[in-house]
Parts: C-alpha cells; sequence; structure tokens
C-alpha cells in the first residue's frame, strides 16, 4: 500500500494572515508543511515555521521582536470523536470541510508558540536596563 505525502513550502507575511496581521515585523515567516497517513490511514502534517514578529512589550510597550519557531505534528480529523483514538501526546486540527484553510493552521501554530508574556531582553521601562533573565518583578524585588 502506497502511502502519499505532499509538501508545501513558502512564506507567509503576518500582514496577510488575519489572526496574525497585528505581530507583522516585516518580513515573512517561513512556512513547511509536510502531509502524509499514519498507520490508520489518519491524515497527518507536520508543520515547520520559522522567523520573526513583532509584539508589545508589556513593561515600556514598544514593538519587541520575537523569534517564532514552530516544529509540531498534528492529526487532521473530520470527527472530533475520532481524537479518542489518538495517542495522548499526539494534538489535531478539527478540519470539518473538505478543504482546509493552510493560513488557519499556521497562525494558530503561531498564535500557541508566543510567549504568555513579551518585553525586551534590556527593557529601559523597569529596573534600569535589567535584563528580563534577571528579573520578571517589575518592581525590582
Amino acid at each position: 500500500m502506497a502511502i502519499q505525502e505532499a509538501i508545501v513550502e513558502g512564506d507567509l507575511l503576518p500582514a496577510n494572515a488575519a489572526r496574525i496581521a497585528h505581530l507583522d515585523a516585516g518580513v515573512p515567516l517561513s512556512v513547511r508543511l509536510q502531509f502524509g497517513k499514519d498507520e490508520q490511514n489518519r491524515i497527518r502534517v507536520a508543520i515547520e515555521v520559522g522567523g520573526t514578529v513583532q509584539a508589545e512589550c508589556q513593561r515600556c510597550l514598544e514593538m519587541a521582536d520575537v523569534s517564532v519557531d514552530v516544529k509540531t505534528t498534528l492529526m487532521l480529523l473530520g470527527d472530533e470523536q475520532d481524537a479518542a483514538e489518538l495517542p495522548e501526546n499526539m494534538d489535531y486540527w478539527h478540519a470539518d470541510d473538505e478543504v482546509i484553510q493552510l493560513a488557519e493552521l499556521v497562525e494558530e501554530e503561531v498564535l500557541l508558540a508566543l510567549p504568555t508574556v513579551v518585553y525586551h531582553g534590556q527593557c529601559q521601562m523597569y529596573g534600569g536596563g535589567a535584563s528580563a533573565d534577571e528579573t520578571d518583578d517589575p518592581k525590582g524585588e
């Protein structure tokens, strides 16, 4: 039995993707999607996204560069009940239509990869330039 695979590679400018347009740094994200099937004939997609986006620093409210490095594999499921059959460590994407919007899939993974709180490594707002690694406490305590 032959298992068909397909690879989609390209660039995605965040400004052209509705859910991540606010993160646009003026440079595209590099995207690679590799589709295939597992032993149970379910469709899987290996997702790789790399690049830099910009988000608002939560200390000084200026824009800060945020590195994006996504490497994950998802199963594409037409019925959410099928998710119970997946291994515990396998995530899935609910694909209720026959056509999958690849940009939506990439947007979701980029959003999940972002840190909960974004701030500059050397933010001048608190701690007189203290590195983000040195303190997470805005009062410097």
